[in-house]
C-alpha cells in the first residue's frame, strides 16, 4: 500500500558490483560477489567529476542498501544487504533510527519512513522504528492534498499504532495518536476509551491537560453514537431517548437530525421524521439519503405528487441508485404510470440484477399489468 509512494526513491539508485568498484572497506566483503550494489546516480556523477570514479565510499553504498530495504522488502539481496550493514557498524541499527528522526526533524517524510521500514525490516518489533514510523504517516495523512494517499497513510498509520499498543500495552502516546484517529473515523465511543487508557499510563502534563478537555467535548459525540445505534438496532424510541436532547446544543448536526427523522419515520410518526429531513435538508441540500427518506415518508402518506418530486431529484444527483429508482416505481404504480413504473424498474434492474426488492417489484408490476388486459 506504502510501497508505491517510495518507489520514486529507489528509481534514483544505479546497481553497480565490486568487480567493478571498489569501497574503502578493509573488512571482507567477498559475501557481495556478483550481488548488485545499489548507489545514487548522483553519487556516481559526482564522483565521476573528482576522476574518483573506481572509489565508492561506505556511507554512498550504506545509504543505498538501507534505501531498498525500506522500500522493497521482498528484494532478493536484502539479506546480503543486512550483513553488509551489519559489518559497516555493531549499531548500524541506532544509526538508521538516528537518520530517520533527522529527517522526519527537517519534515523529509517520505525518507524518514524508508530509514524506519529499514529500520524494522533489521528488527520488526522495534519501539522506537514503530513510534517514529507511525508518526510520519501521520504528519503525511495531515499534510496531504490527494484523497488516495491520505487514506493510505491513514491507514498504515492506524495499523502501526495498534500494533504498537499491542506490543506495547503500557506505551501512553499510542492510545494517544490512535484516539485521534477513531474519533476521524467517528467511532467516539471507541476515541474514548482508548483516550482514557491513555490518561491511565501518561505522565505527560500537557497532553493529559489536552485530552482531557477532548473527553469533556467528546461526550456529546459518545451519546450520539450510543444513540444511532439504538435506531440502527431499531430501538428507536431509545436512540430519541439520547439523540432528542443533543439538537438544542447542535442543531447543525446534520447527521444527528438525520438519525432522528429516521427513527420517527419507522415509527410511522411521518409528520415529525419530514420535519426533521427538511432541516437536514437545510443544511446539506444535496444529501441524497435524506432526499430519499422524504420521498420515502410522502409515499407512506399517500402525497406522490411530493415523493415523485423528492425521488426525481435524487435521480438528478445520482442516476445509478437502484433503490431510489424502485421507489420512484412504487410511486408510479400507484398513480397508473405502469410504463414509467416498468422504465424505472428496468434501469435498477440493470445496475443491480440480484436486488431481491427490485425483483420483487418487477414480479408485482406484471402481475398488474395482466390484470389490467
Amino acid at each position: 500500500m506504502i510501497k508505491k509512494y517510495l518507489k520514486r526513491y529507489t528509481d534514483q539508485l544505479a546497481f553497480i558490483t565490486i568487480e567493478n568498484f571498489m569501497t574503502q572497506s578493509k573488512k571482507d566483503i567477498s559475501f557481495l560477489k556478483d550481488v548488485p550494489i545499489p548507489v545514487s546516480v548522483e553519487s556516481i556523477q559526482q564522483h565521476a567529476q573528482k576522476e574518483s570514479f573506481q572509489t565508492i565510499p561506505f556511507e554512498t553504498i550504506v545509504e543505498g542498501m538501507i534505501y531498498v530495504l525500506g522500500v522493497d522488502r521482498h528484494f532478493k539481496y536484502n539479506p546480503q544487504y543486512i550483513q553488509f550493514l551489519k559489518l559497516t557498524h555493531e549499531k548500524i541499527l541506532d544509526y538508521i533510527l538516528y537518520q530517520g528522526i533527522k529527517h522526519a526533524e527537517e519534515q523529509n517524510y517520505y525518507d524518514a519512513i524508508i530509514f524506519f521500514r529499514a529500520a524494522l525490516f533489521m528488527e520488526k518489533e522495534n519501539l522506537s522504528a514503530l513510534y517514529n514510523y507511525g508518526k510520519c504517516c501521520r504528519d503525511i495523512f495531515d499534510l496531504s492534498k490527494d484523497v488516495d494517499e491520505k487514506k493510505d497513510f491513514k491507514a498504515e498509520a492506524i495499523y502501526i499504532f495498534e500494533t504498537l499498543a499491542e506490543l506495547y500495552p503500557d506505551f501512553a502516546p499510542s492510545y494517544y495518536y490512535l484516539g485521534f484517529f477513531y474519533f476521524n473515523e467517528k467511532m467516539f465511543e471507541k476515541t474514548r476509551v482508548t483516550w482514557e487508557k491513555y490518561l491511565g499510563l501518561s505522565d505527560d502534563d500537557e497532553g493529559r491537560g489536552e485530552i482531557q478537555l477532548r473527553l469533556i467535548q467528546l461526550e456529546d459525540h459518545v451519546t450520539y453514537e450510543r444513540g444511532y445505534t439504538y435506531i440502527l438496532n431499531q430501538k428507536y424510541e431509545k436512540g430519541l431517548e439520547l439523540l432528542l436532547p443533543l439538537e438544542e446544543r447542535h442543531p447543525k448536526w446534520w447527521n444527528l437530525l438525520f438519525f432522528i427523522g429516521l427513527a420517527y419515520r419507522n415509527m410511522k410518526d411521518y409528520t415529525m421524521a419530514i420535519v426533521y429531513f427538511k432541516k437536514v435538508m437545510s443544511i446539506k441540500p444535496s444529501q441524497i439519503d435524506t432526499i430519499n427518506e422524504l420521498g420515502l415518508c410522502y409515499t407512506s402518506q399517500g402525497d406522490f405528487k411530493n415523493a415523485e418530486k423528492y425521488f426525481k431529484k435524487a435521480i438528478l444527483l445520482n442516476g445509478n441508485d437502484h433503490e431510489v429508482l424502485s421507489n420512484l416505481a412504487v410511486v408510479y404504480m400507484n398513480t397508473g404510470q405502469f410504463d414509467e413504473a416498468e422504465e424505472c424498474l428496468i434501469k435498477a434492474s440493470e445496475i443491480a440484477p440480484d436486488d431481491e426488492i427490485v425483483l420483487q417489484w418487477q414480479k408485482m408490476l406484471q402481475g398488474i399489468k395482466r390484470e389490467k388486459q
